[in-house]
């Protein structure tokens, strides 16, 4: 069977991706305010961070021959970050 059929849209996986780039994006907020960023900078850093860490992932992924780009694993990264982002709006 081929690595992209392997990739369902829930499973174990998805929530790792989930859960690494929620806690990914928290660290980077707090990182970048303890570096004393604005409010606004602190939150673009900790966005981008963690976005960039989980397209990284995915271009390793693609060049390891017994795995996958996956889309379906960004979408994870995103909501992830959203969830973050939403914790960081109600603190």
């Amino acid at each position: 069977m081929a690595a992209w059929q392997n990739d369902a849209w829930l499973g174990e996986d998805k929530v790792k991706h989930f859960g690494a780039s929620f806690l990914i994006a928290l660290a980077a907020k707090y990182l970048a305010a303890k570096i004393n960023l604005d409010e606004d900078a602190s939150t673009a850093a900790a966005i981008g961070t963690a976005a960039m860490l989980g397209f990284a992932k995915e271009v390793a992924d693609d060049l390891n021959p017994a795995n996958i780009f996956s889309p379906k694993d960004l979408l994870a990264d995103g909501l992830g970050i959203l969830l973050a982002i939403f914790v960081m709006l109600v603190r």
